[in-house]
């Protein structure tokens, strides 16, 4: 709740009634009058990502020392959080790079895990930084939403559906929702492990993400993985 209330504190305004006016133009109404909560998870998606709330930021945008643009960074390590804003933003690791024009090394590139204290006002990064947010906001507008790691390197959210009574894929990065099998068909990812967590349980949610057909392969490279 401490999160939910964060998001309302900086955004008053982005709640389900203002995201259905502004962000909805193809949603039909029910016989009530409301705006499927369906339409809104889709209308979310895709207030999310763009220049008016969330960027993305596969890597800083210039040198801290002289300025030079993104194309001259390159990556030259890892580290662990050093400084205080890292440790509180609960970055996993920092990555550092180093600079083709003047040979620094101080820029440094946090990946934050902690959406009250760092992502709701850095507001950019790659694909953790995007579902972790997302899955933030769509519980700060009374959704019921859980993270969703993929083992090959991908990071998302689902939704509950109370009209469909069940999980939505919903990928804030592409803009996706209830595209489970674009990851197997779409990118021809060979899934291992794909696990939801939610407010109280961790679930392994492969089967749904699997490619029709690809259960016996799936398995297979399931047991060299992970035995």
């Amino acid at each position: 709740m401490i999160r939910e209330k964060a998001f309302a504190e900086l955004f008053p305004d982005k709640n389900v009634s203002s995201l259905t006016k502004i962000e909805i133009k193809e949603a039909t109404t029910c016989a009530d009058g409301k705006t499927p909560r369906d339409a809104v998870a889709r209308a979310l998606l895709q207030w999310f990502k763009g220049p008016q709330f969330f960027r993305w930021l596969n890597k800083p945008d210039s040198c801290v020392a002289c300025g030079a643009n993104k194309a001259s960074l390159e990556l030259d390590g890892i580290e662990g959080p050093m400084s205080q804003e890292e440790i509180t933003g609960l970055a996993s690791r920092v990555e550092v790079y180093r600079c083709k024009q003047c040979n620094s090394k101080r820029t440094r590139f946090p990946r934050y895990n902690n959406p009250v204290t760092m992502l709701l006002s850095s507001r950019r990064g790659r694909c953790g930084e995007f579902a972790n947010c997302f899955t933030l906001v769509c519980r700060a507008i009374g959704f019921e939403a859980r993270y969703i790691l993929d083992l090959t390197d991908h990071v998302w959210t689902e939704i509950w559906s109370g009209e469909q009574h069940r999980w939505l894929h919903a990928d804030p990065c592409e803009k996706k929702l209830d595209r489970p099998l674009m990851y197997a068909k779409g990118w021809g990812k060979k899934l291992i492990a794909v696990f939801a967590f939610d407010r109280c349980q961790v679930s392994d949610v492969t089967r749904r993400y699997l490619a029709p057909g690809s259960v016996a392969a799936f398995s297979e490279r399931r047991i060299v993985h992970l035995g």
